[in-house]
């Protein structure tokens, strides 16, 4: 049994509706709610896939470092804690990290080719950059 991180496991655990509905809630677009599902699709299958004891050094701490930043950021913008800066902020510093670190540890969790894994990271890292640029649009 793979010890995944806790900010995984929860992000895994999100159910689709109750993005949406807390996305709406502060303010993501409709293509910044489906960007995020995808980094709990994301989660979901480094929890399923990936055996975190093997994931060591600076990629392991980056991605559970950059989960608990979304999840952190997720709770505080629900909880409406009047803090959206900081809220949005959390949210694209840990997409960020999650999304870089993510390829490395996919890439060698195996259950396809690193190639094909690796190929979907790029798209997803595309969406993110472009989760990242809207949400510091909205800032302005």
């Amino acid at each position: 049994m793979s010890k995944t991180p806790d900010a995984i496991q929860k992000l895994s655990n999100l159910q689709q509706d109750e993005i949406l509905e807390d996305g709406a809630d502060f303010g993501l677009t409709p293509t910044n709610m489906t960007r995020l599902k995808k980094i709990v699709q994301l989660c979901q299958r480094m929890d399923n896939e990936v055996d975190f004891r093997t994931v060591s050094g600076k990629t392991g701490k980056q991605v559970k470092d950059g989960a608990k930043s979304i999840y952190d950021a997720l709770e505080s913008l629900n909880r409406g804690s009047g803090d959206l800066p900081r809220g949005q902020r959390n949210l694209q510093e840990g997409m960020g990290k999650v999304f870089e670190a993510s390829g490395i540890i996919l890439a060698t969790a195996g259950s396809d080719t690193a190639h094909q894994h690796i190929e979907r990271i790029k798209k997803l890292e595309s969406e993110a950059k472009n989760l990242l640029d809207s949400v510091s649009d909205t800032k302005k």
